[in-house]
């Protein structure tokens, strides 16, 4: 029996095994318990740098008398940077994952309230996110400083188009059809560069130039019909190594007038979980979800013109008070549940 093997056996046994896998082996017996439950064990899980995440976050920690301790409160993440950025292990496999707000990347015109809007949405990660209301020239960009253990990692921008043309007064996802978006994002001394492109909506007809793309975006529906979609990859080679990554969402060649794009922020994976989290759909997928989702949408705004005539007493900010949602981390928790 497990329980049988010296000490030492069962720690060896350990390096072999997941968070996840450790976690188990703990409610095997009492032995167990004290064996896969030791500091030991939990350190191996940790980043090197962890007191440095510890020291920079945002809210203070409570006492963290274990390291087994430190591991689950890093897996339900902290926050850095004021408040703009996050940072959490993977609770199934000790993965390091990052996020950066809308509000910490560099959104040309996002200030201005004749461009962009900021408010808070349904299924979005961050409390609030940057809506395109109108520009002719979208660039939105940042930078990322961290360490990363050696592995792959994908950079993804969390996206929703917005198809509602109701939805904040907006007029739709419009605009996108010109030029394709391209999407860039390599380290700061340019030793790794990536670049893709798409156009940001699904129309019919569009199909055909996104499948010309020579390096078409990959993109991924995630939740609440937020999508995924990839800038690109970084491989870190050996070690746990500090990279500073730079990435950049734009287009700015066709000068015409765009819209309707929400923008949650970005989120770094490594890659074996990017590919786990949500739904890859090709296409002609997206190309059906559009058309099914504008019929819905004409349906429903016939319905709630009929509705708002008979009550006129309709609050509409009691709706936009029920989509206030706090920052939270479901694609960790959507990857640990398809392990």
């Amino acid at each position: 029996m497990l329980t049988d093997l010296p000490l030492a056996c069962l720690y060896c046994v350990s390096t072999f095994l997941s968070p996840r896998d450790v976690a188990q082996a703990e409610c095997v017996s009492r032995a167990c318990r004290e064996m896969f439950g030791c500091d030991a064990v939990w350190e191996r899980f940790l980043p090197a740098a962890y007191e440095d995440v510890l020291a920079s976050a945002t809210q203070f920690p409570p006492d963290l008398l274990s390291k087994k301790a430190v591991f689950l409160h890093l897996s339900r993440g902290v926050l850095l940077h004021n408040g703009t950025q996050a940072h959490w292990l993977d609770q199934a496999t000790g993965g390091v994952c990052y996020s950066v707000a809308a509000r910490g990347l560099r959104v040309v015109w996002g200030e201005n309230e004749q461009y962009w809007s900021w408010f808070p949405v349904r299924g979005s990660r961050w409390p609030e996110i940057a809506h395109l209301d109108a520009v002719c020239w979208f660039h939105v960009s940042g930078e990322l400083s961290c360490l990363l253990p050696a592995g792959a990692y994908t950079l993804s921008w969390r996206l929703k188009l917005n198809g509602d043309l109701s939805f904040q007064g907006s007029r739709g996802n419009y605009g996108w059809s010109i030029r394709p978006v391209d999407f860039s994002l390599s380290l700061c001394n340019d030793t790794q560069a990536s670049q893709t492109q798409r156009y940001l909506t699904n129309e019919p007809g569009i199909s055909t130039l996104q499948e010309q793309l020579p390096n078409l975006t990959h993109v991924r529906l995630v939740n609440n019909d937020w999508m995924e979609y990839d800038a690109g990859e970084i491989i870190v080679e050996e070690g746990e190594k500090g990279a500073d990554l730079k990435f950049e969402m734009k287009e700015i060649v066709s000068a015409a007038w765009k819209g309707g794009v929400m923008v949650d922020g970005v989120v770094l994976r490594p890659t074996s979980l990017a590919q786990a989290i949500g739904q890859s759909l090709t296409v002609t997928e997206l190309q059906e979800r559009f058309l099914q989702d504008h019929e819905y949408h004409e349906g429903y705004e016939d319905y709630e013109d009929d509705e708002l005539d008979e009550d006129d007493e309709y609050d509409e900010g009691e709706e936009v008070a029920q989509e206030l949602v706090e920052v939270e981390e479901e694609d960790t928790t959507a990857a640990a549940a398809e392990t």
